[in-house]
């Protein structure tokens, strides 16, 4: 008699998936299980090496990502002024037109 609403669905996907890292780690796990435990030590060293070359990499990014604001910020303020002196240039060219 009533026509109920139905619930929405959606087709959702995850930003930063990555399948060939998925894959990697499983790689990476069945690797661990075959090793022996020096060789177990040795590998979580390099991938502790590895882990901080990541996290420098994330800190170069916060940076440039701070540089690029402080040249938006400019940009918007020059913007302002750019517009004011074309303005002025454009009514000083029709002035002179209209009075020559």
């Amino acid at each position: 008699m009533f026509k109920l609403p139905q619930a929405k669905q959606f087709n959702y996907q995850p930003r930063f998936y990555d399948p060939d890292k998925e894959a990697r780690e499983e790689r990476m796990n069945k690797i661990k299980a075959e090793l022996s435990e020096e060789e177990q030590e040795k590998l979580n060293e390099i991938l502790q090496a590895e882990s901080k070359d990541h996290l420098s990499y994330k800190h170069n990014i916060k940076g440039k990502m701070r540089s690029q604001y402080s040249k938006d910020v400019k940009s918007q303020r020059y913007s302002g002024l750019r517009l004011i002196v074309i303005l002025i240039f454009l009514f000083g060219i029709a002035f002179y037109l209209l009075y020559s």
